[in-house]
């Protein structure tokens, strides 16, 4: 094998082999290769580095138990969308992420809820503010019904409390409009 075989072969491997109309299903490939190593890349310096600034155990977590968790998840994804690459075929449907079907008044409504979700955090609390938001997600954002509404945030609200404050030992914003500060 010469080098301009082995040369071909990595462009292979990297872009994968030209298909589809002008090549657009090699193009999203080639993307995507790049963006799930970058990803790689990244979730990697992540992992060294919180390792280096210690992250404890499951019992007793450090500063760098957080990042090694995200690190570790977002190599997963990476890794995850670097095989699909290879999976993927030309007949799967393109979706587009700024198209005709996008719901801007959710994304805007979203975007501002969240702001004020971190403006008010302090003032009402964590676990209040956290009710009110979900509330507000899953009934005006995602169309569900009350019942649903309140159950999926009432659940989301006992599972942060039970995992982060009671089991981790956590301490949130509890709110200065209720009295504590």
């Amino acid at each position: 094998m010469n080098l301009d075989s082995q040369y071909l072969t990595v462009l292979i491997f990297l872009y994968g082999e030209p298909s589809g109309v002008n090549g657009t299903d090699t193009i999203m490939k080639k993307h995507d290769r790049i963006s799930s190593l970058i990803c790689i890349g990244v979730a990697v310096a992540i992992c060294e580095e919180s390792i280096r600034v210690d992250p404890g155990t499951f019992s007793n977590p450090g500063p760098g138990f957080l990042p090694l968790i995200c690190g570790l998840i977002l190599g997963i994804f990476g890794g995850l969308v670097f095989i699909k690459t290879f999976l993927r075929t030309s007949s799967e449907k393109k979706t587009v992420l700024w198209g005709p079907d996008t719901k801007w008044r959710e994304m805007v409504l979203s975007m501002i809820s969240l702001v004020i979700y971190a403006l008010l955090m302090d003032y009402i609390g964590f676990h209040a503010m956290t009710l009110a938001w979900m509330i507000f997600t899953c009934r005006w954002i995602g169309k569900l019904s009350w019942k649903v509404s309140i159950l999926i945030s009432v659940g989301t609200v006992a599972g942060t409390y039970f995992i982060l404050s009671y089991y981790l030992g956590i301490r949130f914003p509890l709110g200065s409009f209720w009295g504590f500060n």
